[in-house]
């Protein structure tokens, strides 16, 4: 077996790059056209500006980006097998002793390095980039933007149902704007409590610090006004559940959500819809995967006889396989199916698909 890369590896990652760039790019700007016109009458009656506007389409391009990697490595592969193809290099490799998977080494490869960065924007960059595009779009449209800070004040009951919050929540800083915190006894029937505060901030996971905090006992046989510099309080949930915008999964990471959903399963809240969603995190990375997997022996097997039978045959089986993902998602948020299953088994399916249509490729 030959080494890896080859001069012949580097030419096929060059072209798949470009072609990738290509694909990216134009199917891009067919997504922001096609935004454009569909906030055009709000952009007219509010008279947004294109400052505005351009903002929030570049505020929303880490989204679209995760969206469109699958189809624009499929783009990619289809581009450059198929111009191997028809200008029988493939021949040539065969006839030098490699085989057709050896020649796929490296738009795997490259397919794998799409993957990992799909999993860094959708798990470092997007979360924030969606909170920021949500309130550029609310402004587009006219409606109030909910500030990742907290314009309003907000309450939470803690999930043992001992303490019940009211809170301005600051997003930047992950601390609590003027807590007020009412604690009540094992049984959840007495207020026992009540601490007032100028800010509170998590020191670990489930513990919570309330700087200048005032509070009253009311467990007392006389009513006691007590205050601290600092006062600290165990058992406090963590920040993502006090987050303004915590019901989105696309403004979380893969742990904040995760978080999120076992904060409401205690709280008894159906998080079906929320299960879905992130092991739809999980199995975006590798969609990217199974449409290299896919594009390449259609393009191998078609792209000899004809470019456009090869493009036309991937864009048969993406089109399937996002239609099987739509579906099997509807299932999954519906409690049809658990949301492993609903997720991954279009991915699974098709992955061999993949391996079937690689494994008739004539070597």
């Amino acid at each position: 077996m030959a080494s890896f890369p080859t001069l012949l590896d580097l030419g096929i990652i060059r072209t798949m790059i470009f072609s990738f760039t290509l694909g990216f790019t134009a199917l891009v700007i067919i997504f922001n056209i096609f935004t454009a016109f569909e906030l055009w009458r709000f952009i007219s009656a509010n008279r947004a500006g294109l400052k505005l506007v351009g903002q929030y389409l570049f505020y929303l391009l880490p989204l679209v980006s995760v969206e469109l990697f699958p189809g624009s490595v499929l783009v990619a592969a289809l581009m450059t097998y198929a111009l191997i193809a028809r200008r029988r290099e493939a021949v040539a490799w065969w006839a030098s002793g490699q085989s057709v998977y050896r020649l796929m080494l490296p738009g795997i490869v490259f397919a794998i390095a799409i993957a990992t960065g799909s999993w860094f924007i959708q798990e470092r960059i997007m979360p924030q980039a969606n909170v920021r595009q949500d309130s550029l779009r609310a402004r587009i449209q006219g409606r109030t933007a909910q500030l990742a800070a907290g314009a309003e004040r907000r309450w939470l009951v803690s999930s043992d149902g001992a303490r019940i919050y009211s809170y301005d929540f600051d997003d930047r800083r992950q601390v609590l704007l003027k807590p007020a915190i009412y604690e009540f006894d094992a049984q959840q029937v007495e207020l026992k409590r009540v601490i007032n505060g100028e800010e509170g901030k998590w020191l670990a996971p489930k513990e919570f610090e309330v700087s200048k905090a005032q509070w009253i006992s009311l467990q007392q046989a006389k009513v006691a006004r007590e205050s601290a510099e600092q006062l600290k309080i165990n058992g406090v949930d963590p920040p993502a559940t006090f987050k303004p915008t915590v019901d989105r999964p696309s403004q979380l990471n893969a742990d904040q959500l995760r978080t999120y959903i076992e904060s409401l399963k205690v709280r008894g809240v159906d998080t079906a819809a929320l299960a879905v969603a992130l092991q739809r995190k999980y199995a975006s990375p590798f969609s990217v995967v199974v449409m290299a997997l896919i594009g390449m022996p259609l393009a191998i097997s078609f792209g000899r006889k004809s470019t456009v039978v090869a493009l036309c045959s991937a864009v048969v089986v993406s089109l399937a396989f996002w239609l099987m993902s739509g579906g099997f998602l509807q299932l999954g948020e519906h409690s049809l199916l658990p949301p492993g299953p609903a997720v991954w088994t279009p991915v699974v399916i098709f992955a061999c698909g993949g391996l079937y249509f690689i494994s008739r490729v004539r070597t």
